[in-house]
């Protein structure tokens, strides 16, 4: 299995922003909405994020960012906010790539160990159960 997964990972394409839709208008009522002038941006992926991808996003950012299959979402900004940040962005992508690659690698490497140890386990149980006689007894 984690070879396929290995296989997987290496033909993924590589996570990036691609484009910025337009945006959608808050309800005025939002509790979040300090400026009428403010919206959510909705940015195309290059991709599907993975769940690990998706997990690692917390550990950079903060705030009014959601991600769902192929979208970052990025609420309470403008577009001329998105532009001049657009760098930040990237690398902010780049970097939810990486740990969400580093971490799924830990997870298919603890389940491979833990697979392992199992059937070492069954395997060292065979063998006392067949060790265990009963020919001897009358």
């Amino acid at each position: 299995m984690g070879a396929l997964n290995k296989v997987a990972n290496e033909q993924r394409s590589q996570l990036r922003i691609t484009k910025a839709y337009l945006p959608e208008s808050p309800h005025p009522d939002a509790p979040w909405v300090e400026d009428e002038d403010r919206y959510t941006v909705a940015l195309q992926l290059s991709r599907e994020v993975t769940e690990y991808e998706l997990g690692a996003l917390g550990e950079f950012v903060v705030g009014m960012v959601r991600v769902y299959g192929s979208t970052l979402e990025v609420s309470n900004t403008t577009l001329d906010e998105i532009e001049a940040n657009k760098v930040e962005l990237s690398q902010i992508v780049a970097r939810m790539e990486e740990q969400g690659r580093l971490d799924q690698e830990a997870a298919e490497a603890q389940r491979a160990q833990d697979e392992a140890d199992l059937a070492s386990e069954a395997e060292r149980l065979q063998k006392q159960a067949d060790r265990i006689t009963f020919d001897d007894i009358r």
